[in-house]
């Protein structure tokens, strides 16, 4: 996607940065890609950060059809670099001698943070097969093309050597051999059998070693404590580390974090800017070299922002490049309501993301499952969504941290039941069991699933217990509109319709946005009393 690889690249340098490694990120762009925001956000970034990244721009005149004279009021785009206090250049993007020293200086000054190009060309052809080219005119074209970069530099070789031009045939004949004999290749080639063509949305499974278990139990502790001490474990391995806003100094917006950069540094647990797209990306790129980073965005509502990176790129990189790319990226945010904090702050946006393949998306519900499915989740191949409800934090429970855990996938019968199943997720879990406790008092025995993840979802407990209860209420609090609930109600119908007495019944948000009075709120949120009035019309017939 357009200015996609930008912060992705900022994220790679960063890589370079923690490790020491030396080296810098050459990051090439068109001038399209300098309008999109998420450009912005990552020469910021990188600029705040002093990466050493050079962002190289080649400024063809034309994103797509448009000319850069109708995107940008400056009179070159490396000015636009130069707001964000980095060095910036403009060289003759024609001039391969011109372009290979600017290069070579910014790679000088790169110990010292980004720099940006500006390397001014032409784009020679269409931006597709398609495109004629008929908004400009034969003018412009007859004078760029006597400028063709390979044209000139032939001829400046020639000039300097005229006796060169044998080898530079010799050159020439061996491109056109080394490109002839890839295209035989893939000619050659068998196809992909099509059977193949879902394998590789996530990557392969391999072993990895997570930091030892402290010695000392941790006995009762807060749903926000367990995951403080999964991150905290998880930072005694030097590729993991937190980025977010907010997360030193103020300890996070729901104090999870607490002093975990006193005692780690602000290298491994870094404040950002508020640019959320940005954040991603660059945990994308330091993902894509070898680190395992832990974003924390602030709440769910605001993960809108970062869903290019998230969906576009995160998520598909392992598919695209046949499983040669992995992308260990957590992404920890609170989401619902129940506060008052109104509409922009108190949304569940899980089945936005379940839609998405490459992405897992981990719920949990209890203490026990926010740490050892943190501490899960920081150690996958694969980009997860870690989901957190802000009315867990402060629960309590018992935390072993030495116990063997339940791995992803694996949903948990929490309440045994006969009469019908109640199949749930993150804080809805405790208000079903609430609610099943409050129908054993009527004589109605309902079994309670915890589904722990989404993606992957263990539909083999749900379809298990729904054929031995005979009726089914999925209760979520996001809407539920194509919700999370529609699509296992759709499953059950496929799978096990001939088991079922009744139709599923789903207790979700009412579709609308969430208020900030409390009496709306709860009409709009699902309560207790819905899931009970729920489970009564499935045994009654209603």
């Amino acid at each position: 996607i357009t200015g996609g690889g930008l912060p992705i690249a900022a994220g790679a340098a960063l890589t370079k940065k923690l490790r020491g490694t030396g080296g810098v990120c050459l990051s090439f762009f068109g001038d399209g890609a300098a309008a999109q925001g998420t450009f912005h956000e990552a020469a910021n970034l990188a600029a705040v950060w002093k990466l050493p990244v050079i962002f190289l721009c080649e400024n063809n005149q034309y994103a797509m059809g448009t000319p850069v004279s109708d995107t940008c009021a400056t009179f070159t785009l490396a000015q636009r670099a130069a707001g964000f206090g980095m060095k910036s250049v403009t060289v003759d993007g024609n001039d391969p001698e011109a372009v290979r020293v600017a290069v070579a200086e910014a790679r000088r000054d790169c110990s010292n943070g980004p720099v940006f190009v500006e390397a001014l060309t032409w784009r020679a052809g269409g931006h597709s097969r398609s495109d004629m080219c008929e908004y400009r005119d034969g003018t412009e074209e007859k004078i760029w093309r006597e400028r063709d970069p390979l044209k000139l530099l032939r001829e400046k070789m020639l000039a300097a050597a005229p006796d060169c031009g044998d080898q530079l045939a010799r050159i020439e004949g061996e491109v056109e051999a080394e490109v002839g004999a890839a295209v035989a290749f893939a000619e050659q080639s068998e196809s992909l059998p099509v059977s193949d063509a879902e394998i590789l949305a996530y990557p392969e499974e391999r072993k990895i070693e997570i930091p030892p278990a402290p010695k000392t139990e941790a006995g009762e502790v807060t749903y926000a404590e367990a995951l403080y001490l999964a991150m905290e474990r998880a930072l005694g391995d030097r590729d993991v580390f937190l980025l977010g806003e907010d997360i030193a100094d103020y300890n996070g917006a729901f104090r999870v974090t607490r002093d975990l950069y006193q005692r780690f540094g602000r290298e491994r647990v870094r404040n950002t800017p508020i640019s959320e797209n940005g954040i991603v990306g660059a945990a994308v790129g330091a993902a894509l070299t070898g680190l395992r980073p832990v974003v924390e965005i602030m709440f769910m509502d605001f993960l809108l922002l970062a869903l290019d990176q998230l969906v576009n790129h995160a998520a598909k990189f392992s598919y695209i490049f046949g499983g040669q790319a992995r992308v260990p990226l957590t992404l920890r945010t609170p989401a619902g309501g129940r506060r008052g904090y109104g509409a922009t702050h108190s949304q569940c946006f899980e089945k936005i993301l379940i839609g998405v393949p490459g992405l897992k998306i981990f719920c949990p519900a209890t203490v026990q499952d926010a740490y050892d499915l943190l501490l899960e989740a920081i150690y996958d191949d694969a980009p997860v969504a870690f989901v957190e409800h802000k009315l867990l934090y402060g629960t309590r429970g018992r935390l072993d941290v030495s116990s063997e855990a339940l791995p992803a996938g694996r949903a948990r019968v929490i309440r045994a039941g006969t009469d019908l199943t109640i199949v749930s997720f993150s804080h809805m879990v405790s208000l079903s069991l609430l609610a099943a406790e409050e129908l054993a008092g009527a004589g109605i025995s309902a079994e309670v699933i915890d589904l722990r993840t989404l993606a992957p979802l263990d539909f083999a407990t749900v379809a298990e217990s729904a054929c031995r209860t005979m009726r089914v209420l999925v209760a979520e609090e996001g809407t539920r509109t194509g919700g999370v609930g529609a699509e296992i109600a759709a499953r059950l119908q496929e799978e096990c319709f001939g088991y079922l007495d009744a139709p599923v019944l789903r207790v979700a948000a009412k579709d609308c946005p969430v208020p900030t009075a409390q009496h709306l709120e709860r009409a709009v949120l699902p309560q207790i009393r819905d899931i009970v009035s729920a489970a009564k019309r499935l045994l009654s017939g209603e």
